[in-house]
């Protein structure tokens, strides 16, 4: 794992979509892009997470917690001192990106439309698992579509 955040964090921005500067996250105004957190409890790793900056939004990519901390709940503790960092930074938006977990009700979030983009690679088990997901997609809208006509 630490090798897949090591690359990720290297090579998000080598796209030729972006003004890089560097391969260290820093973006062409030389604002630092990724924030990385780790919350200590005693010494100890408690809870650690990855924040990527965009403009005036700060996202929260990715938050692990220690098992052995679950008790006070370090990854809340965690969100709450990235929250003060984005005000801290200017931001005016803070995304908790995908899920609808109650703790990001309990901190302020509203949910947002998204969309979903899947681009298949062009190997033949891409290519049957990205038609198995359309399929699968179609038949829970179809289904949902059903269940509405019911309850009227």
């Amino acid at each position: 794992f630490r090798t897949f955040l090591k690359s990720a964090i290297c090579h998000m921005w080598d796209d030729r979509w972006y003004s890089v500067q560097d391969k260290l996250s820093v973006d062409a105004t030389g604002e630092q892009r990724v924030q990385v957190g780790l919350l200590r409890v005693n010494g100890v790793s408690a809870a650690g997470c990855i924040c990527y900056r965009d403009r005036d939004s700060l996202a929260l990519y990715l938050t692990g917690m220690n098992p052995e901390f679950s008790e006070i709940r370090p990854g809340w503790m965690l969100n709450v001192c990235f929250l003060k960092r984005a005000i801290a930074l200017g931001c005016n938006q803070f995304d908790f990106l995908r899920g609808d977990e109650e703790y990001k009700k309990r901190l302020g979030g509203e949910p947002a439309v998204q969309q979903r983009w899947v681009i298949p690679a062009n190997r033949l088990t891409s290519q049957v698992r990205n038609a198995a997901y359309r399929a699968a997609v179609g038949v829970k809208r179809w289904w949902t579509g059903l269940e509405n006509v019911s309850q009227h």
